[in-house]
C-alpha cells in the first residue's frame, strides 16, 4: 500500500473485488483478450491494475502483454478493443517474463491481453486493482467477482473483529452506481 501511496501521491483504497486471474495449461479460449480495464472496474479512469503473478510466470506460462502506447489513445470503445477492431498488425506488444515477488502497475486505459499457458501441468494464477480514495468507486467494485459468493459467506470463518473485514466500511468513499 505504502508504494501505491507514494505513486498516486495520496491515501490509496485497494478494491476488494478482487479477480483471481486463473488459467489451466491449453485453455486458450480462455485467456484474456485484449481490453482496457475502465470498462469493468468504472468509477474513475485513475484506477490502477497491479498485475501480481502468484508464481514464477516465465514464456510458456504465458502472462500479460501490453498494446505500446495505448494508455494514450483515451477511453474506447471495449466491445471494439475486444474484438481488435481497434488493433492492427503493427500494434507492438510488450512481455516479460516474472518473478515472485514482480509485479506490473498499469493504468485503467492500458489496453493488456493474456498470453496463452501452453506448459502441459501448470496453473497460471495472478491479480489486484487500486486508486486513490477520493475518486469515485462503482459500487460493483465493491462487491465479490461474478457474484458466485456474497462476503458473509467469504467471512464466514473469519474472526468476528478481523480488521480486514468490510475495511472499506471505514473510509469515506465517494461510491456510484453505474449502469
Amino acid at each position: 500500500m505504502g508504494l501505491l501511496e507514494s505513486f498516486l501521491g495520496e491515501p490509496t483504497f485497494v478494491h476488494p473485488r478482487h479477480i483471481c486471474h486463473i488459467l489451466f495449461p491449453g485453455h486458450f479460449e480462455h485467456t484474456t483478450e485484449p481490453h482496457q480495464d475502465f470498462h469493468p472496474a468504472r468509477g474513475t479512469k485513475n484506477t490502477w491494475t497491479v498485475w501480481i503473478p502468484l508464481g514464477e510466470c516465465d514464456s510458456e506460462l504465458g502472462g500479460v502483454a501490453i498494446a505500446y502506447g495505448s494508455h494514450r489513445r483515451g477511453y474506447l470503445d471495449n466491445k471494439r478493443v475486444i474484438s481488435a477492431q481497434l488493433l492492427d498488425e503493427r500494434t507492438l506488444w510488450q512481455w516479460n517474463p516474472f518473478r515472485c515477488g514482480d509485479m506490473l502497475i498499469f493504468g485503467s486505459l492500458t489496453i493488456h491481453q493474456g498470453r496463452d499457458n501452453v506448459t502441459a501441468d501448470r496453473i497460471r494464477l495472478s491479480t489486484a486493482r487500486y486508486q486513490t480514495i477520493r475518486e469515485p468507486v462503482d459500487a460493483a467494485a465493491l462487491r465479490p467477482h461474478w457474484g458466485w459468493a456474497d462476503w458473509e459467506e467469504l467471512y464466514a470463518d473469519w474472526d468476528e473483529d478481523d480488521p480486514l473485514k468490510y475495511y472499506w466500511q471505514a473510509l469515506d468513499l465517494n461510491i456510484r452506481t453505474y449502469p
